[in-house]
């Protein structure tokens, strides 16, 4: 890093990465795997449900599973 002393940056290569995995909250069930510290509108999880109910409250659609090339090669033979 240019422009921090040595002890800085090493701490904020190894220390500090490693608070933030142990203090943050790691998004289980997002396509990104987001780690979220300190802020509640980020880390309240509402689209984390099994039923997804709020998701349908609130018109987003989640596409569970993408459909690939074999599932429509299956779906063709089934009818």
């Amino acid at each position: 890093m240019l422009g921090v002393d040595s002890n800085r940056c090493s701490k904020m290569f190894k220390d500090w990465s490693l608070k933030v995995l142990l203090n943050g909250r790691l998004r289980i069930k997002s396509y990104k795997q987001t780690i979220a510290i300190a802020d509640n509108d980020l880390i309240d999880n509402s689209l984390e449900d099994k039923n997804w109910e709020h998701s349908k409250l609130n018109n987003i659609k989640i596409n569970n599973k993408t459909e690939n090339s074999l599932d429509r090669v299956l779906k063709k033979r089934k009818s």
